[in-house]
């Protein structure tokens, strides 16, 4: 019998392995049948090396949707006054719990249809570029 053990002292919040498909896939395999529905599996390409996937293992609660609403509670700050990015096929539960949505141009097609707003690529510092207007709109409207 194989246990998926964390010593006490450190906590895992994702385990991440980068490979060719048939190298991932028995490990997704295995893994989903082994912890079923505690733990998440999640696999999707890799945007920046050609042939290789993303394998990601995560508690079935530490995704981006739950963590968004979690700190949401905790912020005391309605999801519909949030904004978020993304990229790629990981952030989907994000976006749909999400306020604003934000996809990057270069960013997985299920993304952009869910966003509302589609900003520069992550190359040409999308995010940041974005955050920096918001500010300085904000800031400019704080003047007059």
């Amino acid at each position: 019998m194989k246990f998926l053990i964390c010593p006490s002292d450190y906590r895992t919040l994702a385990l991440t392995y980068i490979g060719l498909h048939e190298e991932l896939e028995p490990i997704r395999h295995e893994v989903t049948e082994l912890f079923g529905d505690v733990i998440h599996a999640h696999m999707m390409p890799d945007y920046y090396i050609p042939n290789h996937y993303f394998l990601e293992f995560s508690h079935a609660k530490a995704n981006k949707r739950d963590g968004l609403q979690l700190w949401s509670s905790h912020m005391g700050i309605d999801l519909e006054n949030t904004v978020v990015f993304g990229d790629h096929i990981n952030d989907v539960g994000l976006f749909e719990a999400g306020g604003t949505r934000i996809a990057v141009r270069n960013a997985h097609e299920s993304i952009q249809r869910l966003a509302d707003h589609i900003i520069d690529s992550n190359e040409l510092d999308g995010v940041a570029r974005y955050i920096q207007q918001q500010m300085e709109m904000s800031i400019t409207e704080t003047i007059l």
